[in-house]
C-alpha cells in the first residue's frame, strides 16, 4: 500500500507530459557535374504538432564566381498522423539575373498565393492553387526529405510540391540488390 501512495505522489508531481521537440541543423555541399556549386542550410524544429523549417541555398567555389544566387525559404503548419501540413511559405529567390519573392497561406490545406513579386502574367501552362489541396511547400518538402528519421521510414516516400505556380511529385523507393528499382523505373544514379 505504501508503495502505491508513493507512486501516487511521484506521478501527480511529475506534471502532464510534454510534448516532444526534435531540432535539426544540416549543411550540405551541392555538387553539379563533379564541381561544388553552393552550400544548402537547412533547420527545422517540430514541437507536438506543430514544425517550422528554412533553408538558405547560396552558390559557391567556381559557380559562386560566375554567379552569385541564392534561395531562402521558411514554413511553418501542422504535423497530422506524422505528415506534414503547411500554414505558410516564404521565399526569396536571387538567380543572379532575376530576384523574386513568394508567400503563400494555406487554408483548410488549399495553397493561396498571397505574394508574388514582381508580379508575372499568368501563363497557360500555371496551375491553379484552387486544386492543389494537400500539396506540400518547397520548404517543406526539403525539410520533410532530409530531416533526421528512423531507418525504416526513410524509404518509400510519395509527396506532392506545389511552388505557386507549378505542381510536382517526388517520390522514394527501398533500393534494390540489383540497383534497378522494382516498379521499372530507371535510377539515373544508380
Amino acid at each position: 500500500m505504501r508503495f502505491l501512495v508513493l507512486l501516487a505522489a511521484a506521478l501527480m508531481l511529475a506534471g502532464p507530459a510534454v510534448a516532444q521537440t526534435t531540432s535539426d541543423q544540416m549543411t550540405f555541399d551541392v555538387y553539379l557535374g563533379g564541381i561544388r556549386a553552393g552550400v544548402m542550410g537547412v533547420s527545422g524544429v517540430t514541437d507536438g504538432s506543430r514544425y517550422s523549417a528554412a533553408a538558405k541555398i547560396r552558390t559557391s567555389g567556381l559557380v559562386g564566381l560566375v554567379r552569385d544566387a541564392g534561395y531562402d525559404a521558411r514554413s511553418s503548419g501542422t504535423v497530422v498522423n506524422g505528415r506534414f501540413v503547411p500554414t505558410r511559405y516564404e521565399e526569396e529567390t536571387d538567380t543572379g539575373s532575376r530576384a523574386n519573392s513568394a508567400a503563400m497561406e494555406y487554408v483548410n490545406g488549399v495553397p493561396q498565393l498571397k505574394v508574388y513579386d514582381p508580379p508575372q502574367e499568368p501563363r497557360a501552362r500555371d496551375v491553379d492553387p484552387a486544386t492543389q489541396g494537400g500539396t506540400l511547400d518547397p520548404m517543406t518538402t526539403i525539410y520533410a526529405l532530409l530531416r533526421d528519421v528512423p531507418r525504416d521510414a526513410v524509404c518509400d516516400v510519395s509527396l506532392a510540391i506545389f511552388d505557386g505556380r507549378r505542381q510536382s511529385a517526388l517520390a522514394t523507393a527501398a533500393p534494390q540488390a540489383d540497383g534497378h528499382r522494382s516498379d521499372g523505373a530507371i535510377d539515373l544514379f544508380a
